[in-house]
C-alpha cells in the first residue's frame, strides 16, 4: 500500500469537523484502504448494553430499526466487544480471538452479522470517556485480513487517535458554547495579556454598550475590566478556576455580568453577558414550546415577524401563528406585554 495512499486518506479525514463526518469520512477511507463489504464506527456502552453506530456504506433507516435491537441485546457474543472492554486498543479480529470459531454459533452471528453477508471482522479501538468505549470495524464475507492490512490498520490507528481527539473535543467546545449561549453568556477568549484572541459578535455588542473593545486585538489590561477580574498574575495560575459569582461592571444604564475562566497554559475564557438577557430558558419557564421561546426571544430583541422568519427559516404567516400561541399561553395581548413578561422572568433569574 503506497504511503501517499494513507497521507490522502489522513488528509480527507482530518478535514471533518464533527464526529459524524468524523465517523463517515474515517469508515469511507478505511474501504478504500482495507476493503470489506461494510465499515462502521461504533460507541459502545456495555453496562448500558447501548450501541450507537454509523455505518458505511449507509444501510437505510429501516435497517438500523431491525438489527440495532438485536446487536444490543447479544452484544457480548462478539469476541470483540469482551476483548476491548479488558483495555486491548490494537487491531484484533474473529479469528485471532475465537479460532475454534464457536462465535459462529450464537444468536448475534446468526442473527445480525450472517444475515448481512459478514464472516469476519477486523476492528480496533479510539480513546472514549469512562463507560464507553469507541471502535472502528471492518466486515468481510469471510475472506482473512492480511498481516500486510493489519498492519496498515495499526499505522492508521495512531493518526485516528489524535484526529478524533481533535474532532471530539471541538465538538465538546461548541457544545459547551450552546449551553452557555442558553443562558445568556458568550465567551471571548483572552491571553495572559489581556488581549483579546477570538470573539463573537454578541460578546463585542455587550462590551460596545459598556464602552470596551471586545473586537480581536483589543487590550483588556489597560481598561477598567481587567484589574477587577484577573486578580493574581495569569502566569502563576496552577490550574483552572473560576469565581464563585459573576462580576456586574458597567453603568447602572449599561451593566453586564463577566466571569474569567482561568488556565494555567491559557488561553483564558472570559464569559460575558447582559445580567437580563432573556434567553430561550426563560421562555421556557413561562411554559412556551422550544419553537415558541425561539421566536419570543426574538420578539424581545427587536425582531419584526418578517425579520424572525428570515432568521429561522420559516414562513411569515408561521411566525404570526406562533405568537398568536405565545400571546394565549402567557395570558397577554400585545408584543410588549410579552416582552415585559420574558424580561421580568429573566431579572428574577439573575437576582
Amino acid at each position: 500500500m503506497p504511503a501517499q495512499e494513507l497521507l490522502d486518506a489522513l488528509r480527507v479525514i482530518g478535514a471533518a469537523e464533527t464526529v459524524q463526518d468524523f465517523a463517515v469520512r474515517t469508515c469511507a477511507a478505511i474501504l478504500r484502504l482495507v476493503p470489506g463489504i461494510r465499515a462502521s464506527y461504533n460507541e459502545v456502552n456495555t453496562a448500558a448494553e447501548r450501541v450507537a453506530a454509523i455505518v458505511y456504506p449507509d444501510p437505510g433507516r429501516e435497517w438500523y430499526g431491525h438489527y440495532a435491537p438485536i446487536f444490543d441485546a447479544n452484544m457480548r457474543d462478539n469476541p470483540l466487544v469482551n476483548h476491548f472492554e479488558s483495555g486491548e486498543t490494537a487491531p484484533a479480529s474473529w479469528s485471532d480471538l475465537d479460532p475454534e470459531g464457536a462465535f459462529f454459533e450464537t444468536t448475534l452471528y446468526r442473527e445480525f452479522y450472517a444475515p448481512n453477508g459478514i464472516h469476519s471482522q477486523v476492528a480496533f479501538l479510539l480513546p472514549a470517556p469512562p463507560g464507553i468505549f469507541v471502535a472502528l470495524a471492518i466486515n468481510r464475507d469471510g475472506t482473512e485480513f492480511s498481516l500486510a492490512e493489519r498492519a496498515l490498520l495499526t499505522e492508521l490507528q495512531v493518526h485516528l487517535v489524535n484526529i478524533y481527539r481533535l474532532v471530539s473535543h471541538t465538538e465538546a467546545a461548541r457544545q459547551r458554547d450552546v449551553a452557555l449561549a442558553d443562558v445568556g453568556w458568550s465567551v471571548v477568549l483572552v491571553d495572559a495579556d489581556g488581549v483579546v484572541v477570538e470573539s463573537n459578535h454578541v460578546a463585542e455588542s455587550i462590551g460596545k454598550a459598556a464602552g470596551i473593545d471586545l473586537g480581536v486585538g483589543a487590550t483588556l489590561a489597560d481598561g477598567p475590566l481587567w484589574p477587577v477580574i484577573s486578580g493574581a498574575d495569569l502566569d502563576l495560575w496552577a490550574r483552572a478556576t473560576r469565581p464563585d459569582a459573576p462580576t456586574v461592571l458597567g453603568s447602572k444604564f449599561v451593566p453586564f455580568e463577566c466571569r474569567l475562566l482561568r488556565s494555567s497554559v491559557g488561553p483564558h475564557l472570559l464569559w460575558i453577558r447582559e445580567p437580563n438577557r432573556v434567553t430561550e430558558s426563560d421562555a421556557a419557564v413561562l411554559g412556551l414550546t422550544p419553537r415558541q421561546a425561539q421566536i419570543a426571544v426574538l420578539l424581545v430583541d427587536g425582531y419584526t415577524n418578517e425579520q424572525i422568519a428570515r432568521r429561522i427559516g420559516i414562513a411569515k404567516g408561521t411566525v404570526r401563528k406562533h405568537l398568536e400561541e405565545v400571546f394565549d399561553r402567557l395570558g397577554v395581548s400585545s408584543r410588549a406585554a410579552v416582552v415585559g413578561r420574558l424580561q421580568a422572568g429573566a431579572a428574577n433569574r439573575t437576582a
